[in-house]
């Protein structure tokens, strides 16, 4: 059903649009390179997305075997002490050797257990290591945004003041970019849900996307307070407010 689920391909196109925007305006400036660098991972990301819940069935396979062999070895040392104690099943109870019986068992249980989950635990800890790459990438970008405090236009620098190297509009249009970039990695992570019901995976990525909105949080207050200030550079400059692009 169209709209009932996330495209990849839409993700990436918007990514790879985003960079073209960012490399326009700002050609030199380090954010391009951000910009960039997240396109070249949403091409990544969606392949790794539509993999994450494939079967690695050759472990599968080897899993299986595992356990039958585990369950034919544990058979035969029940068996063997059946054999040495000199009884049949109907008397294990009531003799010593049901404590030996029972370990066995329980050894044998917890060894099937472990395989049978070894390929969901590896798979998990490659979606994990993926999530922890958008993250950090959250992190860097909010980097970039952190020194472009619109207030500074409100007060007269000091020596140690970020520079004022951007235009009032140019540093909304900078903003911008970075709360869109930050959507974008939530939408990659994202993508890891709608294919995974893992909880680890789902709540790691739920992390993600919190990360990000906070970060877009900040972003759009300083937006707030420096609309003021873009509005009447655009006034005095004789022209009207205009969409961002």
């Amino acid at each position: 059903m169209p709209y009932s689920a996330l495209e990849p391909e839409k993700i990436k196109s918007t990514a790879h649009e985003l960079a073209l925007r960012v490399a326009e305006r700002f050609p030199n400036n380090g954010i391009a390179q951000v910009s960039r660098a997240l396109a070249d991972l949403s091409e990544k990301h969606t392949a790794y997305a539509a993999q994450a819940a494939s079967r690695n069935w050759p472990m599968q396979i080897v899993s299986v075997l595992i356990v039958l062999a585990g369950l034919a070895g544990a058979g035969w040392g029940v068996w063997q002490l059946l054999q040495l104690f000199g009884m049949d099943a109907r008397e294990i109870g009531s003799v010593q050797g049901l404590d030996s019986v029972l370990n066995i068992m329980i050894v044998t249980g917890a060894a099937i257990w472990f395989v049978l989950n070894l390929e969901t635990r590896q798979r998990q800890a490659r979606v994990l290591a993926r999530l922890h790459e958008l993250r950090a990438l959250a992190h860097v970008i909010d980097m970039h945004q952190l020194r472009k405090d619109p207030t500074t236009y409100y007060r007269e620098p000091t020596a140690h003041s970020p520079n004022r190297d951007l235009s009032e509009s140019n540093l909304m249009a900078y903003l911008d970019y970075c709360a869109e970039m930050l959507a974008i990695i939530g939408k990659l992570a994202a993508l890891y849900m709608q294919k995974m019901s893992d909880a680890v995976v789902i709540d790691a990525a739920n992390d993600i996307e919190a990360l990000a909105g906070g970060f877009s949080q900040k972003i759009w207050l300083k937006i707030n307070v420096l609309q003021p200030l873009a509005d009447a550079e655009r006034r005095n400059a004789g022209a009207s407010p205009t969409p961002l692009s």
